[in-house]
């Protein structure tokens, strides 16, 4: 009778132990789920992912969408296919060009890789704009002044502002130096066919 007793307790134990650790399991596996999603709306919170889009009802010429984005402050419509005399906004007001800096290039390709690759291509679009000609495009400042200080260039660049509108993801802050906003200008003008 007494074994009866004692095995009762002790199954009853298991039990509650096992319920216990069935707890702690369903407890983990919502806390995994939750860091999950955290870490992919950080993750789309850092490349400019808050943007939204707005449907129309109206269908839009997209070959006229490309072309010509946005009115400028003159009231002239900005073409983002077309080179730009502007030099932004930021903190690179004159920018002297030097000759061609190997070494310089390689180390803002290696920039570019880490930092600007994940929403940049070179040759094709993904969520910011294909980057290959942008030498050609922009001057050396303005090139510089979007990678130092995007978002101020969003707000008061309309040539920035035209891009935002064709791509409508906004470029974010990636923390770069003037110097290695300098290297990805070399590296820019190696892709360009700078020798």
């Amino acid at each position: 009778m007494h074994f009866k007793k004692i095995f009762g307790i002790l199954r009853c134990c298991q039990v509650s132990a096992r319920h216990q650790t069935i707890e702690f399991i369903i407890i983990m596996k919502k806390c995994f789920l939750i860091a999950c999603c955290l870490g992919s709306a950080m993750f789309l919170y850092s490349c400019g992912g808050g943007g939204t889009k707005e449907s129309t009802s109206e269908t839009e010429d997209t070959t006229a969408t490309n072309e010509v984005n946005e009115i400028g402050a003159t009231g002239d419509a900005v073409d983002i296919s077309k080179p730009s005399d502007s030099k932004g906004v930021g903190p690179v007001k004159d920018y002297e060009v030097k000759p061609f800096n190997a070494d310089l290039a390689a180390k803002g390709e290696m920039l570019f890789t880490s930092k600007c690759a994940v929403c940049h291509r070179l040759d094709t679009k993904l969520i910011g704009p294909p980057l290959q000609g942008v030498t050609e495009r922009r001057t050396p400042e303005w090139i510089m002044n979007m990678a130092l200080n995007p978002m101020e260039m969003q707000k008061s660049d309309p040539v920035a502002k035209a891009l935002l509108d064709e791509y409508k993801t906004p470029m974010t802050d990636l923390g770069l130096t003037q110097e290695e906003a300098e290297a990805i200008y070399e590296y820019f003008r190696q892709v360009d066919g700078a020798k």
